[in-house]
């Protein structure tokens, strides 16, 4: 017999620790010194289901869509379906009052499916077939950030109703990560440049027809974003573009939308 067989608890004050910038909030070790997510043990999750396997704990998900609403009150929030959509965590932050941010056809099916207001459901993303804009037209959703000239094409000759519309800029700022994933610099292959004019044409564009409504601005700076004066900078940027509309056409657009792109713990 060993001290821990008489003192059970021990294991748990001698396992090591769980970093909560990297564990879900309800992550603890039970007596046996397991490590458990949601009181249930991760040692009996490989041993039912093998591993890998992907958990997610419900109260975790809730409890940082709360923290997000209580730290900027008057901003709409909106979860980024393409870090992971099922028809629970669709149902999840929507219950929590975030909007839903889908990229396929798929996630808006799943998204609709779990009961989600498509008017809080805003379609993205740089490759929308045109099967998938007509999805979102018939399901009626809240916002489409247009992408490329091509979109603006396909949409306006689809719509025979006003649709709120946004227009993807890139702001070039360059957030010194992966090259694969810094989407805010010019020279790549998501939305229209500010420099050069491409953004302003690009706007104009969307504004001659009749049955787009443009609302606002969209920028995405990249993935794994640590210094927040990435944002501030690309509020200035933004909130000057938007001012040019103004401008060049007297039109106010009441949306900035500054994408995602924080950066999370990795073990």
């Amino acid at each position: 017999m060993t001290l821990l067989d008489i003192f059970p608890s021990l294991r748990s004050a001698m396992a090591p620790r769980l970093d909560p910038a990297v564990w879900p909030i309800n992550t603890h070790h039970d007596d046996h010194g397991r490590i458990t997510v949601g009181g249930v043990a991760l040692a009996d999750i490989a041993d039912q289901y093998g591993t890998p396997s992907y958990v997610i704990d419900e109260l975790d998900v809730r409890h940082r869509c709360r923290t997000y609403r209580e730290i900027f009150p008057e901003a709409e929030i909106a979860y980024a379906g393409k870090a992971l959509m099922t028809r629970a965590l669709a149902s999840w932050v929507s219950q929590e009052g975030l909007s839903l941010d889908v990229c396929s056809a798929g996630e808006l099916a799943i998204a609709l499916s779990s009961g989600v207001d498509p008017r809080r459901i805003i379609m993205h993303g740089n490759a929308k077939t045109p099967a998938e804009l007509a999805a979102a037209l018939d399901a009626g959703v809240g916002r489409i950030v247009i992408d490329s000239h091509t979109e603006i094409v396909v949409l306006a000759s689809a719509l025979d109703h006003k649709q709120d519309v946004l227009v993807r800029v890139t702001p070039d700022i360059d957030v010194h990560g992966h090259h694969a994933v810094r989407t805010g610099v010019a020279d790549q292959k998501f939305g229209f440049p500010i420099e050069h004019g491409q953004a302003d044409a690009a706007i104009k564009r969307v504004i001659d027809q009749p049955h787009l409504n443009l609302i606002g601005l969209h920028c995405h700076l990249g993935s794994q974003i640590t210094e927040p004066e990435h944002f501030g900078t690309a509020v200035h940027r933004m909130i000057a573009q938007m001012s040019q509309v103004y401008r060049d056409h007297g039109l106010i657009l009441t949306e900035l939308n500054l994408g995602g792109g924080h950066a999370v713990s990795y073990g």
